[in-house]
């Protein structure tokens, strides 16, 4: 546990790409290789920086993980961006790239916001808070963690949302 008169800031993860795309039948293999992203990962305790978000991909299209927030700073200038870039998306009939974290800051003292995880097209963010609080995981796939506005240093960083891969079989009639 840290000192009560320090602030901490961590930053919060952007949210991974999404795209998708129409195969045809014949344009497939028996098999194909996928890969589905893993989830980003909360710093350790101490201000230790966390992982961005793996990439999934098949076929010729990538859905980027979101980049991580900054990790844990003390004291920091009011309105100090910590928050991840969202992942791009490469590939697809549709790509849509992941948005980026909201800016987690310290107005005053005590008094200041945590950063909100990016939302993706399939999850649903940890929420922007106005209080004292730990990081949050994303939930819903791809979707960025709520970095911590705590007074504690030795609290650990949030996990963000796995990636998902769907593939769906048509038969022709």
């Amino acid at each position: 546990t840290g000192a009560a008169s320090k602030i901490g800031i961590a930053g919060s993860g952007g949210a991974g790409g999404y795209c998708e795309k129409l195969y045809m039948a014949a344009d497939l293999s028996a098999t194909e290789t996928v890969t589905v992203g893993s989830p980003g990962t909360g710093g350790a305790s101490g201000g230790n920086a966390g992982t961005a978000g793996g990439n999934s991909t098949f076929k010729g299209m990538t859905a980027y993980g979101g980049a991580l927030g900054s990790a844990g700073a003390h004291n920091l200038d009011a309105r100090a961006k910590l928050g991840g870039d969202g992942g791009t998306a490469t590939g697809g009939d549709i790509n849509i790239s992941g948005e980026a974290a909201l800016v987690g800051y310290r107005d005053s003292g005590t008094v200041g916001y945590s950063g909100r995880g990016g939302r993706s097209v399939l999850g649903k963010p940890a929420a922007q808070v106005d209080a004292q609080a730990p990081g949050d995981s994303g939930t819903g796939y791809g979707q960025g963690a709520r970095g911590a506005f705590t007074t504690y240093t030795a609290d650990a960083g949030a996990n963000g949302g796995s990636g998902i891969t769907i593939i769906t079989e048509y038969k022709s009639v």
